[in-house]
């Protein structure tokens, strides 16, 4: 038998299994010899991704290794690299479990099973996984929770910056099962969504199916909140355990708040945890008295107590000023049948603001463009007596209200 051509490890092979013919060895013993490698470092990984795998053991140059359902008849392609305990690249495209490591020692025509090894290959991650993110707004180096829509348990994300590729990132960080993950990102910038299935080991970005367009976060510095921020709220006075909504001039998208009562030492240990993004939202507070409110603006940190802003809390059955003249009739010029109704002038852009009008109280405010604000918005001002400014009575039907009105008769 001529032996210069063959190479060591399949000379050591083929005496494995003369002794195993021969019952010096079992045979099974005498196949989990003759493969060099005991583990691999993937249990699972995705189909049709290219990936590193470990092999642990020593892979000789020359020596090929592929994953298939059987190692009877095939024929594996991929060259291991050679060293000990050396990662090899992989791509398996069919989608299965229990997958065989079948290798093929150097100039040898035949391929042995690894024992003890199995691959599992699940399918590609949909680029249209992840529908939306319940937050489009972080702050630098500050832990963030988010809910990924459409997130599976055990699934992997990471934001990266918008330049570069997701597949060359490896996402990190572990779901919940309601889609709930923690990030913490060090720079400040735009970032996109890389997202990986359980089980999976790519790397792909998500994209809105419904709307075409990428999953993005804004990272920003943090600020300091003004103490004078919220110039002005409408109504100023409530009256305890009745839901009233109050209207907060200045507040922005991202904001929060918390009332606390005047007695309180300040801020400083108060946590504003209520959404102002509205502008408005309704209120009940039981307990009555003078409040002062903390607030938070959006990329701050802080907590600041607002100097111009107090709210009276009175005994139901005490009736406020306040509370009657925000009812109390303003004549105006506009008519806003002409109009769209918006939630708030906020909404409306530049070309549709002058075309817009909102409802505050009943009453109708035509929303006017401000360059005098920077940045410039479309704003309603509804403390003004101008009535060039106010809806005439009676204009606002048909636009998702019955109609302007300002007396206090329940029926208008």
């Amino acid at each position: 038998l001529a032996c210069e051509n063959i190479a060591p490890a399949e000379m050591f092979s083929r005496f494995l299994s003369l002794l195993g013919l021969f019952g010096l060895v079992p045979v099974s013993e005498a196949k989990n010899q003759a493969t060099p490698f005991t583990a691999i470092s993937k249990s699972s990984i995705s189909a049709s991704w290219p990936t590193n795998i470990t092999l642990t053991g020593t892979a000789i140059g020359g020596a090929k290794a592929d994953f298939f359902p059987s190692c009877t008849g095939v024929e594996p392609k991929t060259l291991l690299t050679p060293g000990q305990d050396q990662a090899t690249t992989f791509v398996v495209n069919v989608i299965a479990r229990d997958l065989k490591l079948c290798y093929q020692a150097p100039s040898s025509a035949t391929q042995e099973e690894v024992h003890g090894v199995s691959l599992d290959v699940v399918e590609a991650t949909s680029p249209e996984q992840i529908k939306s993110t319940d937050s489009s707004i972080a702050i630098v180096s500050k832990e963030f929770e988010i809910t990924l829509e459409g997130g599976q348990k055990g699934a992997k994300a990471i934001f990266i910056p918008v330049a570069d590729a997701c597949k060359s990132k490896n996402p990190r960080e572990v779901l919940d099962s309601t889609g709930k993950t923690i990030f913490k990102i060090g720079s400040p910038g735009a970032y996109k969504l890389c997202y990986q299935a359980p089980g999976g080991t790519d790397s792909v970005e998500q994209v809105n199916a419904d709307l075409s367009y990428p999953i993005r976060l804004q990272v920003v510095k943090h600020v300091a909140t003004s103490p004078k921020l919220i110039t002005s709220i409408s109504p100023h006075i409530l009256t305890a355990n009745i839901p009233a909504m109050i209207q907060f001039e200045g507040a922005t998208e991202g904001d929060k708040g918390a009332w606390v009562h005047s007695g309180a030492l300040g801020c400083q240990d108060i946590e504003p945890t209520l959404d102002m993004t509205a502008g408005h939202r309704t209120f009940t507070i039981t307990t009555t008295g003078t409040y002062k409110l903390c607030y938070r603006a959006s990329s701050a940190l802080d907590s600041v107590l607002q100097e111009a802003i107090t709210l009276t809390v009175i005994p139901p059955g005490v009736i406020g000023g306040d509370m009657i003249n925000r009812w109390t009739e303003k004549a105006g010029n506009v008519d806003c049948s002409t109009l769209t109704l918006v939630p708030h002038c906020g909404q409306a852009l530049e070309a549709t603001c002058t075309k817009s009008f909102m409802i505050d109280d009943g009453r109708g405010y035509h929303c006017q463009w401000n360059t005098t604000a920077w940045p410039p918005e479309c704003q309603g001002d509804t403390s003004t007596t101008d009535a060039d400014q106010v809806c005439t009575k009676n204009t606002c039907g048909g636009q998702g209200t019955s109609r302007c009105w300002g007396t206090l008769r329940l029926e208008d």
